[in-house]
């Protein structure tokens, strides 16, 4: 139900998409080290958007 996201430098932004593109997380975080619950999302498949100093990231995740 959580999904640990860490860098070497700073997390801005998780946001998470379901396949159809519509957004259904997005959270403001200040760290290089973070939970994200991802509980109330249903299981499938979902891209995860990151981004760490200005630069964005993207990454599949299966909720089982």
């Amino acid at each position: 139900n959580f999904i640990k996201v860490s860098a070497a430098n700073n997390i801005e932004n998780v946001e998470i998409y379901n396949l159809i593109g519509q957004k259904v997380l997005s959270k403001n975080l200040s760290s290089n080290n973070e939970n994200v619950n991802i509980s109330d999302l249903a299981k499938g498949v979902y891209v995860m958007n990151v981004t760490i100093d200005g630069l964005k990231g993207s990454f599949k995740i299966i909720k089982e």
